[in-house]
């Protein structure tokens, strides 16, 4: 046998390990360079079955002090559980020790104050009762006793952090994403990638005030070069409610809205249809009623603190039944200073802030009424209306994390005022987000109104308004 016979399998050998090297150096190198979506973050060596990664965090973080799991998340990845296909907003804090609340404590001094007669009602009603009998300045409504009654900016600071707090958050549910917008703040590689993101809440068989806003101001064409994104914010269908409602002794006939003869099935499927053509819809898996506007709204804040962050300075949040004046906002948006943008807090004037308590000679009240024991105030905190608001997005992850320990309360823009409250944020009023727009001349002074008035002087073609026309 001629001596180069045994070089032919030996050649063989050094070519495939040779290969063998170069595949594994481009393997090694495509997953480093995709590692934040193989690895999406430093809970990825942590099981799945716990749920999402940020639940294994802080199942982690429960017996590891060192471990810190901040919300939002820095990937959103970290908020989806695998096993129910679906993600999951709900805080579910680290919880240091479960100290005994302020409440407690005021409740204790308020006793040893007060010497007058026993007051009835719910143990709310008769702390805010009492305080007002022995505090100096009792004519002011004292809403801090609004449960939960504790350092809400504290435990904000501390959960954004991946810090422990020091009680269990009094309205934290599951919060769970059926259908995410596809299109809608997932630009993650730059800052501030967008002017501005509107969501816009709707209600599951809304349909056709969502092709009507599709139709008129999401037109891009109106918008020219300005950075903006919109996404509508609905529940799951559910069948209409014939049984009264009793809150707290308060009966209240059924109010179902916006209602189809369509079934509940028929009214899903056309829904998870609409999603899939225009990819634009966020919708939550609570059913879509009334009195569940306040965890949609909930649902809002915190898929928009954790999908959106860094993205935009600043979100608008628009009822379908209200319209844009897209001139006018890139107006708006564009004069204001961007140092205050990420904490702006302004929007639409309510009519009025009082509380509205049934007659003592009936106890059927209508939609927007509250029995004493429930919410014992006259007036409401600041808020505005749900019509129409912009808010910076500090603000809205504070205030997202702030509703987990702001009792939940069924009438949403409302509750938003007890929730600036917790976290001390004032609430200003944009005077060209109106409620009725018949006595202007000039557009300009127009961003939001009802759509029935913007429609009839606005040219959708051209995005000019002629407010001659109303």
């Amino acid at each position: 046998m001629k001596p180069y016979c045994f070089f032919i399998p030996l050649a063989r050998i050094v070519r495939g390990t040779f290969c063998l090297a170069f595949c594994l150096i481009v393997l090694f190198i495509g997953l480093w360079t995709l590692r934040d979506v193989v690895f999406p973050s430093v809970v990825s060596h942590l099981p799945y079955q716990v749920g999402t990664r940020y639940d294994a965090c802080i199942v982690d973080a429960r017996s590891n002090p060192d471990t810190r799991c901040p919300w939002p998340p820095k990937l959103v990845f970290d908020l989806f559980n695998q096993q129910t296909g679906v993600y999951n907003l709900q805080l579910n804090p680290i919880l240091h020790k479960d100290e005994q609340l302020p409440s407690k404590t005021h409740w204790e001094l308020l006793q040893f104050l007060y010497n007058g007669q026993n007051i009835s009602g719910s143990e709310l009603k008769q702390l805010v009762d009492i305080d007002a009998k022995v505090r100096m300045d009792g004519v002011v409504q004292n809403y801090e006793l609004y449960p939960q009654m504790m350092n809400v900016k504290e435990a904000v600071k501390a959960i954004r952090l991946g810090d422990p707090v020091q009680n269990v958050p009094i309205n934290d549910p599951p919060l769970e994403v059926i259908r995410s917008p596809l299109h809608v703040c997932t630009n993650t590689n730059g800052k501030n990638v967008l002017d501005l993101v509107v969501l816009i809440k709707s209600c599951s068989t809304c349909s056709d005030n969502r092709v009507n806003a599709r139709n008129t101001y999401m037109q891009q064409k109106l918008w020219n070069n300005f950075r903006v994104q919109f996404a509508f914010v609905t529940g799951m269908p559910t069948e209409a409610r014939r049984e009264k409602y009793d809150f707290d002794g308060v009966w209240i006939q059924p109010y179902n809205g916006h209602q189809t003869n369509q079934t509940t099935l028929e009214a899903t499927q056309k829904l998870l249809q609409e999603s899939d053509v225009h990819q634009d819809l966020l919708i939550g898996s609570f059913s879509d009623t009334y009195y569940n506007l306040t965890l949609k709204m909930m649902l809002t804040f915190r898929w928009t603190a954790a999908f959106c962050k860094n993205q935009a300075l600043v979100y608008l949040f628009l009822d379908d039944d209200y319209s844009l004046v897209p001139s006018s906002v890139i107006r708006l948006i564009r004069k204001m200073p961007f140092t205050v943008r990420p904490y702006l807090n302004g929007g639409t004037a309510m009519p009025d802030l009082i509380v509205r308590h049934p007659s003592k000679s009936s106890s059927w009240a209508g939609r927007w009424s509250v029995s004493a024991n429930e919410l014992p105030w006259t007036r409401y905190p600041s808020y505005s209306s749900g019509a129409a608001y912009i808010l910076g997005s500090e603000l809205v992850i504070d205030a997202a994390i702030a509703m987990a320990f702001t009792r939940y309360y069924r009438l949403d823009d409302a509750y938003l005022g007890f929730v600036w409250n917790k976290i001390d944020s004032r609430v200003y009023t944009i005077r060209q987000m109106k409620h009725t727009i018949n006595n202007l001349t000039d557009p300009k002074e127009v961003i939001t109104a009802p759509r029935i008035y913007v429609n009839k002087a606005m040219d959708w073609a051209t995005g000019i308004m002629n407010m001659f026309r109303l």
